[in-house]
């Protein structure tokens, strides 16, 4: 199966959302959107340590409280995982950027025991658009 394409607008407003986050002290070790092909759609997943000492829901209420009413993206688009997790381990460790690369997209792979259906990971060393 063949990924809905995932819009300019979503990519934008994940780099403003990370932003946001990092601004409000939220520690932001990996993002990217990931392809979900049951029940065919994106989500904006944010791998955070946090979530390995404090649990999802600090997190998730992290995120809420920096969402803006006017944000393309809702909480129902996000999914938090810690460096547990193997695929958030598998792209935080694995994935690398080429100078001047602000996202990545990463299809059909396995990294280390993961697999990556489809991803867009963005680069948090990069400056900010």
């Amino acid at each position: 199966m063949v990924a809905p394409p995932l819009v300019e607008p979503y990519i934008e407003e994940g780099h403003k959302l990370i932003e946001a986050l990092r601004t409000a002290g939220f520690q932001v070790d990996a993002a990217f959107w990931s392809y979900y092909p049951e029940p065919d759609i994106w989500k904006l997943i944010f791998v955070s340590r946090l979530v390995d000492e404090q649990g999802s829901l600090k997190s998730y209420e992290a995120i809420q409280r920096v969402l803006g009413e006017d944000s393309s993206i809702s909480i129902l688009d996000v999914s938090v995982r810690g460096l547990r997790d193997k695929v958030a381990h598998a792209i935080w460790k694995e994935v690398r950027f080429r100078p001047g690369e602000i996202t990545r997209r990463v299809r059909r792979t396995p990294i280390e025991d993961a697999y990556i259906d489809d991803a867009l990971v963005y680069n948090l060393e990069a400056p900010a658009q």
